[in-house]
Order: C-alpha cells, then sequence, then structure tokens
C-alpha cells in the first residue's frame, strides 16, 4: 500500500474489527489489490472493488471480487455492506450527494463508512483528467496534453486554443475542456 492509503487503512482498523464483514472498496480495481488484499488480512470475509472502469473485466479472485460499476448507482441490495472504504476517490466523482445517497443505502445500519479524498485543485496533473475518446485517452497520469497547472491559470478558451495548437481535434479538446 501507498503511504496515504496505509494511513486510511490504519485509521479504520483502529476504530472496527473488520473480522466477517463484507466490504465495498470503492476506487479499487483488480490490478491494484494492496487495499482490497490488506482489508481480507485483516479479518474482511469478501471485498469487492467497484470502479467506473468499464475497460477493465468483471473479475473475481478469492475473496476479492471486481465489478466495473458507478458508485452513485449500484446493483447491490440495500443494507449490503459492512463497511465501505474508499482512499482517494472523492476527488473523482462528479456527483457527491447522489454518491453518498447511494452508500447510504447500500452500507448495513451501524455499518462504516471511510472516505478519503484528495485535494480537488491542486495537482500539477490537473483536476484529474480522464477522457477517453474515439479509442484515445487523455489522463492526468498518462498522456495529458495539458501543462501542469493548466487548470489554475487557463480560462476554457485559453486551454481550448493550448488544445488545438497542439493538433487535438475540435471534437476531442470539447470533451477535455
Amino acid at each position: 500500500m501507498l503511504p496515504y492509503q496505509k494511513w486510511v487503512f490504519d485509521t479504520i482498523c483502529d476504530f472496527y474489527s473488520l473480522e466477517d464483514s463484507v466490504v465495498m472498496e470503492v476506487g479499487g480495481v483488480p490490478n491494484h489489490r494492496a487495499i482490497a488484499d490488506n482489508l481480507v488480512a485483516a479479518g474482511a470475509l469478501q471485498v469487492i472493488q467497484i470502479n467506473n472502469r468499464k475497460d477493465l473485466p468483471e473479475c473475481k479472485q478469492d475473496a476479492v471480487q471486481y465489478i466495473p460499476m458507478d458508485a452513485r448507482k449500484t446493483d447491490f441490495l440495500d443494507g449490503y455492506f459492512d463497511v465501505v472504504f474508499s482512499a482517494s476517490v472523492l476527488e473523482h466523482l462528479l456527483d457527491i450527494d447522489q454518491f453518498l445517497r447511494e452508500i447510504h443505502r447500500v452500507l448495513k445500519p451501524n455499518g462504516i463508512l471511510c472516505l478519503h479524498g484528495g485535494a480537488f485543485w491542486s495537482s500539477a496533473w490537473g483536476h484529474h483528467l480522464w477522457v477517453h475518446t474515439d479509442g484515445q485517452s487523455y489522463e492526468f497520469n498518462g498522456n495529458n496534453p495539458l501543462p501542469d497547472w493548466a487548470h489554475l491559470y487557463m480560462g476554457k478558451l485559453e486551454m481550448k486554443d493550448y488544445l488545438m495548437a497542439e493538433g487535438i481535434s475540435a471534437e476531442h479538446v470539447s470533451r477535455i475542456v
């Protein structure tokens, strides 16, 4: 686990026993199982990772299952989870109110919710750019067409002009901006 993930994980373990619990990990993905594996090691019976990444197929290995699903509207029954856990996901959500209503619905009475979020606008990588269109990906941690801190010093028009000058199609520029 990364240091910030460990801090969030240790915090929940200080206040709650995960023994025999069913846990939803919001923002988890199958190729990054450190949190899920540690939840299981701490006693969770099952960890279901959900993420809105449709490019990753549903999979299950041991007590950890990944389901591509929007956390704002899930298919789980009311009161299904003992614990909902998430580290550095809040800054990626578009409708936090809807997300919290859904988590309230799927969390058991007296269940535990542990959410952690990073700064919303302070990253040099921008506002966590994550656009996939026409087979092209533009991501804050990969193919980011924007210069560092652009979201803080460029307006929409300046950003549009910059991206067009970089040779990005008007349709993609519209999605990015």
